[in-house]
């Protein structure tokens, strides 16, 4: 979302301009634009849910397997090529449907329209993109958790404290990646019943995509106590001065 807003402002109000997009009408433009900027990038996050459940539960359940060494000496360019790609594959058949289209709004505005069929199709995908990564994130971190509270006793606190913040932290991306689900369901019901329903919906997509985005920040705080007395002691020393100038 942050993407496609981003867009909208330096392709549309910077550059190009809403003359220009509605002349797009009837090419590809609209469609990519589209599928580009909100399903790509949905399907990206979900994609790094499903990687970092899954990695997670090796680290744990299989620490010193063959399948965890490959994961822990995998060079960071395949990574990336793996995870650009295989989310692109799975994107490609939304960008092969009906076009996409600008039309104006009441004010004025070039806005994004998709036929009934399309915001179906799409929305149903990417509940299902969603679901298959909620059930894989479960699973990994329900045997995650059983392996590690099994492990308690041959584990030092310190590393037992580790263990458990950075599955903690998955389970989060885990009930992330469930809010995400709930709004595609939403917008599924919404093409069915009542498509123009749809641009009231779409609003709300910011609150699954902040979750997904900041739960690693957040949880990283809550979870370390050394990082939570480092930000303490951070404010502190930024208050200080503010309080002498006073």
């Amino acid at each position: 979302m942050f993407i496609y807003h981003a867009s909208g402002m330096i392709v549309r109000d910077r550059i190009l301009g809403d003359a220009f997009l509605i002349s797009t009408n009837g090419g590809v433009f609209g469609t990519v634009y589209y599928v580009g900027t909100i399903y790509y990038f949905h399907h990206v996050q979900v994609w790094g849910v499903i990687i970092r459940s899954f990695a997670r539960c090796v680290a744990v359940c299989a620490p010193t397997s063959r399948l965890q060494s490959w994961l822990e000496a995998c060079p960071s360019t395949m990574w990336s090529v793996i995870n650009l790609t295989v989310p692109f594959v799975v994107v490609f058949r939304l960008l092969l449907q009906e076009d996409t289209y600008f039309e104006k709004n009441d004010q004025g505005r070039a806005i994004l329209c998709s036929p009934p069929e399309v915001l179906l199709t799409n929305g149903t995908q990417a509940t299902s993109v969603s679901v298959v990564g909620t059930v894989i994130g479960a699973t990994c971190f329900a045997l995650a958790l059983r392996n590690l509270n099994s492990m308690k006793k041959h584990l030092s606190i310190r590393e037992y404290r580790h263990e458990r913040q950075l599955t903690f932290i998955g389970l989060m991306l885990f009930f992330s990646l469930c809010t995400m689900t709930a709004y595609y369901i939403t917008v599924s019901f919404a093409a069915i019943s009542d498509p123009d329903l749809v641009n009231s919906v779409r609003p709300f997509y910011i609150v699954p995509v902040m979750l997904l985005t900041y739960v690693n920040p957040w949880m990283l705080a809550i979870t370390n106590r050394s990082l939570r007395s480092r930000v303490s002691l951070s404010s502190s020393a930024t208050e200080s001065p503010a309080r002498n100038a006073n």
